[in-house]
């Protein structure tokens, strides 16, 4: 049986380093999901659009990772790569959807049974010693 911890997907930030620094999206409430999801929508309504602006593209990237960031700033989306750009997208949905917050839990434990796996056994002391 597998039973999922809500409680960690609520409470935990997930934090990611840009330009030598740490930043946290941080966990949201019900109510402001609303405001992630309108920025998402309002990125994607791009793709039917005939001509974009590269400050339209920038705005609705920003506007989508303020809603959960706050020490992002404009300038920093507009100096990012579109794979850094994307990345952030990426783990913005996946810590919204909690995706972000069970692959951390699931690495976790993946450490702690790996460490365990290849190291089986305590150390004694005088081990090996006669």
């Amino acid at each position: 049986m597998v039973v999922a911890d809500l409680d960690a997907i609520l409470t935990q930030p997930i934090n990611f380093r840009f330009a030598g620094k740490v930043h946290s999206i941080r966990p949201i409430k019900v109510a402001e999901n609303y405001a992630v999801a309108n920025a998402i929508s309002e990125l994607w309504a791009l793709k039917d659009m005939k001509e974009i602006t590269a400050s339209q593209l920038i705005d609705r990237y920003f506007a989508l990772v303020s809603s959960v960031c706050p020490t992002i700033k404009r300038k920093d989306i507009e100096g990012m790569t579109q794979a850094q750009v994307t990345g952030l997208y990426q783990l913005i949905v996946d810590a919204v959807t909690g995706k972000a917050q069970a692959k951390s839990q699931s690495d976790d434990e993946e450490k702690k049974r790996g460490f365990r796996a290849c190291n089986p056994l305590p150390l004694r002391s005088g081990a090996g010693t006669s």
